[in-house]
């Protein structure tokens, strides 16, 4: 199986936008941003802390995330988690 096939299958998922960016075959710059977030308990500094921009924005993600993974498995149970 190819790449392309690969993403065929999970491109209904994993293909979530980031404002402001366009144009892209695959929108996956948002796990990148994600990775950042967790970076900051994961390598813990008293200079490191969440900004209020990277809470909005994994709250997002989890939304969009959330809804087309019950659109695509309709998983019933996966909506009281939402």
């Amino acid at each position: 199986m190819g790449h392309n096939q690969n993403w065929d299958i999970f491109k209904p998922v994993f293909n979530i936008p980031i404002k402001g960016e366009k144009g892209r075959a695959k929108n996956l710059l948002w796990m990148d941003e994600v990775n950042e977030v967790r970076r900051v308990p994961a390598h813990a500094t008293e200079k490191r802390r969440y900004k209020i921009e990277q809470i909005r924005f994994v709250d997002e993600i989890y939304v969009a995330f959330s809804e087309r993974l019950i659109r695509e498995t309709g998983d019933e149970y996966l909506e009281y988690i939402h």
